[in-house]
């Protein structure tokens, strides 16, 4: 058995007894160590309250642990291991059909990506994400998808790229009579085409 398949202890003074830990214990501890900025005592209420929800197989509370190990690797700067657990989180999350909680995840996975310069696999996830708020019929989560696609395209290198998610989002404000959206976006388009 390896490390990351055993229970670890808090230290001294910093939680319950290990007995009188819980899965949900486990979790609440993690969310105040979280708060409070003590990544460490996060991490391993999180990484206990996960184990302990595979034991139990509630895959629910695997995803949420999962998630909230997540937000613990972005504040530490751990980008790649972040999207990792959000990978995992917003699978059992599509897999317990609780697509709003997987659409959720899968933007900050997008954003883990983005900060560990996995491009590819951003926009990636990115284009998934546009084609599922335009299945939704939701023009606004849409235009932000393209806005952030535009972000990612640019730190790529590819301002054509860039310049067309902003003209496609400025297309979207101006088919809903937004015109000073629209504008503002165009503006930004020809700026990035130069």
């Amino acid at each position: 058995m390896n490390i990351s398949e055993k229970r670890i202890l808090p230290m001294a003074g910093q939680g319950q007894p290990a007995e009188e830990q819980t899965e949900k214990t486990d979790f609440q501890a993690g969310k105040d160590f979280l708060a409070k900025g003590d990544l460490a005592q996060a991490a391993l209420s999180f990484h206990n309250a996960l184990l302990a929800a595979e034991e139990t197989g509630d895959q629910a509370a695997v995803a949420n642990a999962a998630h909230m190990l997540g937000e613990v690797c972005i504040q530490r700067g751990d980008h790649g291991t972040a999207a990792g657990h959000y990978e995992r989180s917003r699978d059992l999350c599509a897999k317990l059909e609780d697509m709003f909680s997987a659409l959720s995840v899968e933007k900050k996975m997008v954003t883990a990506l983005r900060l560990d310069k996995q491009f590819d696999r951003a926009i990636s996830l990115s284009l998934h994400l546009l084609d599922t708020y335009q299945d939704y019929n939701n023009p606004g989560s849409a235009v932000a998808v393209l806005e952030d696609l535009s972000e990612i395209y640019r730190e790529k290198g590819d301002v054509e790229a860039a310049a067309h998610a902003l003209r496609t989002a400025a297309e979207i404000h101006a088919s809903f009579g937004h015109a000073n959206h629209a504008a503002l976006l165009r503006q930004k388009a020809a700026a990035l085409a130069g």
